[in-house]
């Protein structure tokens, strides 16, 4: 039996990757700018949607509304679009503390998904990942720091059907997400 990162650098079909990866991009370049990512959505064909607008992106947003800590701002903007024919959702947010410093996180959700090939993964960044989790049925982690370029990082985590991630988070599949952190 293959292991789940042998699944992951198995043959997938390459421009359904590269899509996928070249949508959460668009969306996602500018992360550290809130508004600017907001643009990019909207410019990007994303339509701004509900929290409770799929149940698997309610329990996401949820979570996260539910993690911020009482005393930090949390802006969260949601969206969705169907690229390639299935639904993609996206969550844009910002975390900001009293002294001005915040960690912006822009996130795509492929609900369902099958892994990225990681040679699909590591073609797209011209390198391979920083570090590399393998959780065997939990899931997978793959970083990069610093991502596509200084000063923000990027992830890509793999749920797998059944597995005690996905029972957790209330789904399974792709989450690809940039980060930045600022203000200090």
């Amino acid at each position: 039996m293959l292991g789940f990162a042998a699944l992951l650098l198995a043959a997938q079909p390459a421009t359904a990757d590269a899509a996928l990866l070249d949508t959460f991009r668009a969306a996602c370049e500018r992360v550290g700018d809130l508004e600017a990512m907001q643009a990019d959505a909207r410019q990007g064909g994303w339509t701004a949607i509900a929290d409770e607008a799929d149940p698997r992106l309610a329990r996401v947003n949820r979570s996260v509304r539910d993690g911020t800590s009482p005393e930090n701002r949390l802006t969260l903007s949601s969206y969705r679009a169907e690229p390639a024919g299935e639904p993609l959702f996206l969550v844009v947010s910002r975390v900001e503390n009293d002294q001005g410093m915040w960690i912006d996180d822009c996130r795509v959700y492929a609900f369902g998904a099958a892994p990225i090939a990681g040679t699909a993964l590591e073609a797209w960044m011209g390198r391979p990942p920083t570090s590399s989790d393998d959780f065997g049925g939990v899931g997978l982690q793959l970083d990069w720091e610093p991502g596509w370029r200084d000063g923000m990082a990027f992830r890509v985590s793999h749920a797998p059907p059944g597995g005690a991630l996905a029972r957790q988070l209330g789904q399974d599949g792709n989450i690809l997400v940039a980060q930045s952190l600022g203000g200090f």
